[in-house]
């Protein structure tokens, strides 16, 4: 007898897997298991091409900047309508963006020329791919300091088609999102729940639990499911902390050893450490710090389409100190993290998305900083500042299509006091915004005309005007 996949958590229990405790806090294992009875076995441990672009977000944790002094934002018309005045958005007037010379159109999108965001993308992606590169911005306000804004459509672009050969997502923390920003509650669906991996030793795990549970029956992961269900609620807190790694031997023990043995072939296609291309990139991750660690084998495992959407998360974006020194590294490093992706993805000729946001915004001291050029410090936070962006690479070498030509969804007042909350449906309302960019997804992909039935569970709020909204085209 034949079942339909689990959409919603009534139809996921409904089947049998799991009780409400393991429904919050679903392990990665008993997702992997979960899904296996689920879905049925999948035991093929090589990966498989996509017709489809592959999807990271990058979980920027803490409400660091992106509007003005990395991406560009303008008012309404677009992002080259500027603003008179950028003083709160970090830029002091010697660095605004009407300045000449100050606006870098590298990507097609248009960045600070100065931004450190900027700097650290072209510190690895070459000049040929970022040719390859376009996206857009989105004026969007959200929660300062929040792990409850539901950015992160990953769920959503799942649903759309988007699912890998071994799991559904990976991401770098052990919750229903896989990073610090939520997803919209309507979207989650626990048969794709997020596997935490975060280093090549936890990809290789996978491929370990992959074999054994393609040994086992359906009375075996039924009791496997059980034990990790009946967990006091201490043991299933400290097993959910724990990465997949150590969650695979406290079950599974010395059997984990024999079916690495078993499988060193498949541990060799998911370890990051091993595959020429992310070296090249990444340079030897013998020693690398944990956050090359993090994107090599989250970007590795997308674009090699074990995963189907990956959740990179990096930590700090609280950076208001005062200076702007802090921040300025901060900011390099998530763009060297963007560029790392661009350029893997570029060498292994698989088409990304990926989707940048923080949980807030920040507003500037307007007091010059020496050490960062003049530009003027970080103060406080200001979620009224706020804005995400994508970036969406086209492995036929040429730049996404882009339809709108202000490649800015919403705008910002002036003289740059922050989102203009009517300016769109998504400037004040996080779940939307979450929506757009999957909707966004589904363009590159070539299949926005099922839209409304990935949103299903909640109200489309894009009906009727969904073009307005659509900043991407087929790749």
């Amino acid at each position: 007898m034949s079942h339909k996949k689990p959409i919603t958590r009534r139809d996921f229990l409904g089947q049998g897997i799991g009780a409400a405790a393991s429904y919050i806090f679903l392990p990665s294992i008993y997702t992997l298991l979960a899904t296996k009875r689920a879905y049925g076995d999948s035991s093929c441990l090589a990966p498989a091409a996509s017709t489809l672009p592959a999807f990271i977000c990058l979980d920027l944790a803490g409400g660091g900047n992106i509007a003005g002094s990395n991406v560009i934002v303008g008012k309404q018309g677009g992002q080259t309508n500027f603003l008179s005045a950028y003083d709160k958005l970090g830029l002091p007037p010697s660095m605004y963006p009407s300045v000449s010379g100050m606006v870098d159109t590298s990507l097609g999108l248009a960045f600070h020329a100065q931004s450190a965001m900027l700097a650290g993308i072209k510190s690895v992606a070459t000049a040929s791919t970022m040719a390859a590169v376009d996206g857009f911005v989105m004026a969007a306000q959200s929660m300062d300091d929040s792990s409850s804004n539901p950015h992160n459509p990953a769920y959503l672009v799942a649903q759309s088609g988007l699912t890998g050969t071994m799991m559904a997502q990976i991401g770098a923390q052990a919750n229903a999102s896989g990073g610090n920003s939520t997803s919209p509650d309507f979207s989650i669906n626990p048969a794709m729940r997020p596997v935490t991996v975060t280093n090549p030793t936890s990809a290789k795990n996978l491929v370990a639990l992959n074999v054994l549970s393609s040994k086992f029956s359906s009375t075996q992961v039924s009791g496997i499911l059980s034990a990790i269900q009946n967990m006091s609620s201490s043991q299933l807190n400290n097993f959910q902390a724990s990465d997949i790694s150590t969650q695979v031997k406290s079950l599974f023990g010395c059997q984990v050893q024999a079916a690495a043995n078993a499988t060193q072939m498949g541990a060799t296609l998911v370890d990051p450490s091993v595959d020429a291309s992310v070296t090249s990139v990444f340079g030897s991750l013998t020693g690398a710090s944990s956050t090359d660690l993090q994107v090599a084998t989250i970007a590795k495992l997308v674009l090699d389409n074990y995963a189907g959407a990956g959740t990179i998360e990096m930590g700090g974006f609280d950076y208001h100190s005062g200076n702007r020194t802090d921040g300025e590294t901060k900011d390099q490093a998530a763009g060297r993290a963007i560029g790392q992706i661009l350029q893997l993805a570029a060498l292994k000729k698989r088409s990304v998305m990926i989707y940048v946001f923080t949980d807030g915004g920040i507003t500037s001291n307007q007091t010059p900083d020496a050490g960062a050029n003049g530009k003027y410090g970080w103060q406080g936070d200001a979620g009224q500042f706020g804005a995400s962006f994508v970036l969406a690479y086209n492995a036929k070498g040429v730049r996404p299509t882009i339809t709108q030509s202000g490649r800015q969804i919403g705008y910002f007042n002036d003289p740059g006091q922050g989102v203009v909350t009517t300016s769109s449906l998504i400037a004040n309302n996080v779940p939307n915004l979450a929506m757009a960019v999957a909707l966004n997804y589904m363009a590159l992909a070539g299949n926005q005309g099922n839209f409304a039935n990935v949103v299903a569970n909640t109200t489309n709020p894009f009906v009727g005007i969904q073009d307005s909204y659509t900043m991407l085209s087929k790749v």
